[in-house]
């Protein structure tokens, strides 16, 4: 289980016959690099499902999503919070704002906040890690397979003490990596629960229209 980046770093240089001490391959800083590379692509299968609580402004629709810096799709908006069935309501997102579609702005009755169903970037750094561990050789693999891509261009056509071929078997270990790492993420994002639809709790109505079901035939 990776608790951080450098976790992920020590099993990618056992993969890669390069402990530390004494490095002689390749740096903590660049497999950190190709840690967050692996993370970034991992994401993509498997993003970080949070549920965000911003403010609502009496008197506004709009809501300011420049404070979720790891945002990468808001699925749902539920306002007014605390109901059953939750209240999923209609909502635009443009630039950084996400506008509330409805037909009278809030007025702090309803309640202050709302909630936001988020995919979000996971962290892995220093101090934390919020990848699934058992996705954890995922990410791993991911690791040594851009890591073995750096060292067989790195390598390629120097004199090494491991022979004229190095660059060879480093480029054989990225191929079976990345065949490894996308036949993980491959697995991944057949294991996730396809995306909920979240529908509006009731249609939207208006005194201009009644929006279908409940729209006379």
């Amino acid at each position: 289980m990776a608790a951080t980046i450098n976790d992920y770093v020590a099993l990618a240089r056992q993969d890669l016959a390069d402990p530390n001490p004494p490095a002689a391959l390749i740096s903590d800083a660049d497999l950190q690099r190709h840690v967050l590379h692996a993370v970034r692509e991992y994401e993509l299968a498997r993003p970080r499902e949070i549920v965000e609580t911003p403010s609502v402004t009496s008197g506004s629709r709009a809501i300011d999503l420049t404070v979720y810096t790891n945002l990468m799709r808001v699925l749902a908006a539920e306002y007014p919070i605390g109901q059953w069935p939750p209240t999923y309501v209609q909502f635009q997102v443009y630039g950084q704002t996400l506008t509330l579609a409805l037909d009278e702005a809030p007025d702090g009755a309803s309640g202050a906040n709302a909630n936001l169903y988020c995919y979000e970037r996971h962290q892995v750094d220093a101090g934390s890690c919020t990848v699934d561990p058992q996705d954890d050789e995922c990410i791993v693999a991911g690791t040594v397979h851009f890591a073995a891509q750096e060292l067989a261009t790195r390598t390629a056509g120097t004199i090494n003490l491991a022979g004229p071929d190095l660059w060879l078997r480093y480029r054989d270990l990225a191929l079976d990596k990345a065949a490894e790492f996308r036949g993980y993420l491959t697995l991944i994002r057949a294991r996730v629960t396809p995306q909920r639809a979240y529908a509006p709790a009731e249609p939207r109505q208006s005194r201009f229209s009644v929006e279908a079901p409940w729209r006379g035939g």
